[in-house]
């Protein structure tokens, strides 16, 4: 699949920051710094934030345009985002640990988990790779819906609910401080709140009080 040009000359340059690092000269960020912005101007996106890395260190971050057009909120290099679907990486991630520990194998048939699910001869691995499920056939078909029948997969790995899978294994042991398992815990009412300690609701609340604001 061909990929944007402009994604593919942000990725060139990047490298070539890096690749420049051992030169003892200072790295042109200036330059990478205005091809962020006119891009994010050419694509009508309101806020980037971006980061370059190097050896477990930092070498260059910053925020482009605004985390909440209507407010003027500038975006930081600490800007909390949506992920949207970026979410099924999570899945995957749990469960490849749960393949590793023994607890399941990809290769199960989706109905010893999920009694219910519709296509009888898919597997953990045809669903995570988004494949219709025909045993004569790969064929990709992207399907949300029936990507979000590993949730009960993954959690079946785990005494805890799937939230506190998700910040145990992957948020608290990443150091990911800055992220929270589901923006709806904002919510007062949310019983889903009851999974965590009160220190914990608080730093969740400090990132989603800086959400950026998502745009149609």
């Amino acid at each position: 699949m061909k990929r944007p040009l402009h994604v593919l000359v942000a990725a060139v340059c990047a490298i070539l920051l890096l690749s420049g690092q051992g030169a003892g000269q200072g790295l042109p960020y200036s330059l990478f710094e205005r091809y962020l912005e006119a891009l994010r101007q050419q694509s009508g996106i309101p806020g980037i934030s971006a980061g370059i890395f190097s050896d477990g260190r930092i070498e260059w971050e910053r925020g482009f345009g605004h985390a909440n057009l209507d407010g003027a909120v500038p975006a930081t290099p600490d800007t909390p985002y949506p992920v949207g679907g970026l979410t099924q990486i999570t899945s995957a991630v749990l469960l490849g640990l749960c393949s590793e520990r023994g607890a399941l194998s990809i290769d199960d048939p989706m109905r010893q988990w999920v009694g219910d699910f519709p296509i009888p001869s898919a597997t953990v691995r045809t669903v995570l790779a988004h494949a219709d499920g025909s045993p004569t056939s790969a064929r990709f078909e992207y399907d949300a819906v029936r990507y979000a029948a590993l949730t009960p997969v993954a959690q079946e790995c785990s005494d805890d609910p799937f939230r506190v899978v998700v910040a145990d294994d992957i948020l608290n042991r990443l150091g990911m401080s800055r992220s929270v398992p589901g923006a709806d815990l904002a919510d007062p009412a949310n019983s889903a709140r009851d999974l965590f300690v009160a220190a914990d609701l608080r730093r969740y609340q400090s990132v989603l009080d800086h959400l950026a604001v998502p745009y149609p």
